[in-house]
């Protein structure tokens, strides 16, 4: 009895709830896997979507190198500070030398009279007479002058040889020459010329006398003979300068 009971339980087969249980784990894991794997294909399909081809590596930038040649933008240049700085306050100024203080023995320039006469508020200022030897035995001198009216409506006739007592003349070493032309503004001519004259403003007139003798080296007398036409005063205005140098030009 017992040897038959022991066959019976050695033929028997294995337990089919085990057998179960186990094909219910496989399939389980058969199935955990498909879900995850479907489910990770759509969060990867459904990404782009939503976030656009965004990488989902994180994005390094590279750290900037150092440049070893200065730009101009990033080279900062220091601004000199105002007590480094030198201005002309703090130069020191030159001393004077000789060339460029006035030598006492200078001549007078051109443009600076040497002499003014002033009649019926016209001023006759002399800036000087100079000579050129025109001959062996002769020269010629020009004397400038500058006329100016300290009042409107003013008309000035200057005479070179008019006429005996309308003249211009100069004396010297015994000798009278006559002028033999007068330049006055912008015109010249061998007698008389006229000119209408601005208040406070300058007009240059120059007397011209040829064949004067080589002897003459000063004029003791320059007359100059005018004529004044304004509402104030009409008539002839005569001008003396004495003692007049002669220069070279």
């Amino acid at each position: 009895m017992t040897q038959n009971r022991n066959k019976d339980t050695g033929n028997k087969p294995p337990n089919n709830n085990f057998q179960k249980i186990l094909l219910i784990l496989g399939f389980l894991v058969i199935l955990v896997v498909f879900i995850g794997g479907a489910s990770t294909t759509l969060v990867i399909l459904n990404w782009k979507k939503l976030f656009g081809d965004v990488s989902l590596t994180p994005n390094i930038n590279p750290l900037p190198t150092a440049s070893l040649s200065p730009t101009l933008s990033s080279t900062v240049v220091p601004s000199p500070s105002p007590s480094s700085s030198f201005t002309e306050s703090s130069l020191p100024s030159p001393s004077p030398t000789e060339s460029s203080l006035p030598s006492p023995s200078s001549t007078p320039e051109v443009n600076s009279p040497i002499s003014a006469i002033k009649q019926q508020d016209i001023s006759f200022e002399l800036l000087g007479c100079q000579k050129s030897t025109t001959d062996t035995t002769v020269q010629r001198v020009q004397c400038s002058l500058n006329i100016i009216s300290t009042r409107e409506n003013a008309r000035v006739s200057l005479y070179s040889n008019s006429n005996e007592i309308r003249r211009s003349r100069i004396f010297g070493n015994g000798t009278e020459n006559i002028a033999t032309q007068v330049e006055f503004g912008s015109s010249t001519e061998p007698y008389s010329i006229s000119n209408n004259l601005i208040k406070d403003v300058v007009l240059k007139a120059i007397f011209s006398f040829n064949k004067v003798p080589l002897e003459v080296n000063k004029i003791e007398v320059l007359e100059i003979s005018s004529y004044l036409e304004s509402s104030y005063y009409q008539g002839d205005i005569k001008i003396e300068f004495r003692n007049v140098p002669l220069s070279n030009p």
